[in-house]
């Protein structure tokens, strides 16, 4: 039987690689890209209270998709990409 403990450390070291449109690749925790959508705000927004002024539920992932796109379009995920060319 394997212990919760074993179970959190495995989980907090394993990683995915993640490339993005600019060619660059960054190794992520995968706690941060397989947590639900609504806790991970949830959490960020308990560190980081800035935050706290996207109240209601898109404000904040609309903020961030319009930054990202708009400002810094190299940071777009190659992910995000092929999720827009498999449902046109």
């Amino acid at each position: 039987m394997v212990a919760i403990f074993d179970v959190l450390i495995f989980s907090l070291n394993s990683s995915k690689i993640c490339e993005y449109i600019n060619g660059k690749f960054v190794d992520l925790p995968s706690w941060f890209l397989e947590m639900q959508g609504h806790q991970l705000e949830d959490n960020l927004k308990k560190t980081f209270n800035e935050l706290n002024q996207y109240r209601r539920e898109a404000d904040l992932k609309k903020a961030i998709i319009k930054k990202i796109i708009d400002h810094i379009p190299l940071l777009i995920p190659m992910d995000f990409i092929s999720l827009f060319k498999e449902i046109q």
